[in-house]
């Protein structure tokens, strides 16, 4: 009888433990887009059929201290720049507004760009000449 009762008991615990957590979904609206990230990456293409390259750790483009700055898109559509951890040489904080229409973002003290990949903790934001007329850069955002 013992027998019995122990392996029902395991059988019903094999059945209840093993549940899988739902996944959050994030649809891109927003509400969703908003809070603190930092730029993680920057792919760049010189033109839709060159080589992409990442460029987030290139002096060239971006400086160690423009590396660990946050960007936060808030409520009301309120965009804020925040020039953290070490502070560049003449840099400022930078407060203006954001929209998003679809999955086009416009920042507008930054510019505008297509949100490609979006997810509850990064997106991926495309910019078409975003250092001369034909590039293409990829810039992740990942949620702080």
């Amino acid at each position: 009888m013992k027998k019995i009762i122990l392996s029902a008991l395991v059988v019903a615990m094999a059945a209840t433990g093993c549940k899988k957590d739902k996944e959050t979904v994030c649809s891109l609206d927003a509400t969703s887009i908003q809070g603190t990230y930092k730029i993680t990456s920057v792919k760049y293409k010189l033109n839709s059929s060159a080589t992409e390259s990442q460029i987030f750790t290139d002096p060239n483009y971006f400086e160690a201290c423009e590396r660990d700055d946050t960007y936060q898109f808030a409520a009301s559509n309120v965009f804020n720049y925040v020039d953290a951890g070490t502070t560049c040489s003449g840099s400022s904080n930078v407060t203006s507004t954001w929209a998003l229409v679809g999955n086009a973002l416009t920042i507008g003290a930054f510019g505008a760009g297509t949100v490609s990949s979006f997810g509850c903790s990064s997106m991926d934001l495309t910019v078409n000449d975003f250092d001369v007329s034909g590039d293409i850069a990829v810039i992740t955002f990942s949620r702080q």
